[in-house]
């Protein structure tokens, strides 16, 4: 059983925002990481975001839900660390 990766409309959209070689890199470790041990990668966020991830690629984060039963990692935000939070 594989995982699979989806975007949101809004995640889209902002995955095509950053400098072509950030955007190669996100694809890349997402590849790489995220499919092969997701549990190591994707740390759990509190607050408002409790039953979030996140996921770090340089200064960029990726907000991540994971749905164990579908086997699904739904992106729900891509943006630079100082901006991905509000």
């Amino acid at each position: 059983m594989t995982l699979t990766f989806a975007f949101t409309p809004a995640a889209a959209r902002q995955i095509a925002a950053p400098p072509d070689d950030i955007r190669v890199c996100i694809r890349k470790v997402i590849e790489d990481r995220l499919k092969v041990e997701p549990k190591a990668h994707l740390l759990p966020l509190s607050g408002s975001l409790r039953g979030y991830g996140k996921f770090r690629v340089g200064p960029y984060r990726l907000i991540c839900h994971r749905d164990n039963a579908l086997l699904l990692i739904l992106v729900i935000k891509v943006d630079h660390r100082r901006d991905v939070y509000r």
